[in-house]
């Protein structure tokens, strides 16, 4: 039996060729709704950077910025899972002074740190459509009074990686498959730590979670769900975590994931 379904959105259920959800993939996902499965979705992306048209869908969870920020259907905040003033600061006075762009996630927004500085194939900002705000002082970056941000995005060398690892053992810096972006969160953060709080949350068996991703930023999700499900095109240690491997996004990977464990009964498929 399966009662909870968390999805990741780039790589998984969109394309990262077409950037669209496929016809397919919005049929299985309204059958799956219409069984009584509960949905989430798990995304690097903040609630108000998730695209429109999966939010149309009618998910019933997000777990934001891989985690950080757990959120009903309307955005409204379940869990957040804050830096600490020190973390904050000193990752701003850091970007600053090393010359990066980096950007600071909120519940209502970002901020971004050093916002000339270019991040190498983004030019000079990272989110043009996120409520970004711009700093440019080595001071605590803030979008409310007393808030604090609860996720970060940057670009980070090598050498700027060991150093930044280093120097903030309470955060994990995650890599993406590609090397051009480094997610930040609370080292205890990440989409398999979320679906473990949702699950909680909602009094669901782990054996009757489901978690489908394909970067590494997945690994965790689909290590700790009941089902975990790598895309055809995940990285091999994505692969490696998970207990089946579906068709690539683009040949609808979800799709044929959901037929495979007798999920859905849409008909018009790509066999495995």
């Amino acid at each position: 039996m399966t009662s909870l379904i968390v999805f990741d959105i780039d790589g998984t259920l969109i394309p990262k060729e077409t950037h669209t959800l496929a016809e397919e993939t919005r049929a299985a996902l309204l059958e799956l709704k219409s069984r009584d499965i509960l949905l989430a979705v798990a995304s690097g992306r903040q609630f108000s950077t998730i695209q429109e048209e999966i939010k149309a869908i009618g998910f019933d969870f997000y777990l934001c910025a891989n985690g950080s920020c757990i959120t009903d259907g309307t955005g409204l905040p379940i869990r957040v899972f804050p830096f600490t003033e020190a973390e904050a600061l000193g990752l701003t006075q850091d970007a600053i002074q090393r010359g990066m762009s980096m950007m600071f996630r909120y519940i209502e927004g970002g901020v971004q740190v050093n916002p000339n500085a270019v991040a190498p194939g983004y030019g000079s900002s990272f989110f043009s459509k996120a409520q970004l705000k711009k700093l440019q002082s080595a001071a605590p970056p803030t979008i409310a009074p007393g808030e604090l941000p609860y996720a970060g995005l940057c670009h980070l060398e090598e050498d700027d990686l060991e150093y930044f690892q280093q120097a903030y053992p309470g955060l994990r810096f995650t890599v993406t498959a590609g090397g051009e972006l480094c997610d930040i969160n609370r080292m205890e953060v990440s989409k398999g730590s979320a679906l473990c709080f949702l699950a909680d949350y909602l009094q669901i068996p782990m054996e009757e979670t489901m978690g489908m991703g394909d970067d590494r930023n997945d690994i965790e999700l689909i290590r700790n769900a009941g089902i975990g499900i790598a895309m055809g095109n995940a990285v091999e240690d994505v692969k490696a975590a998970a207990n089946y491997i579906t068709t690539p996004c683009l040949e609808l990977g979800v799709v044929n994931a959901l037929r495979h464990y007798q999920l859905i009964h849409w008909k018009g498929i790509l066999q495995l």
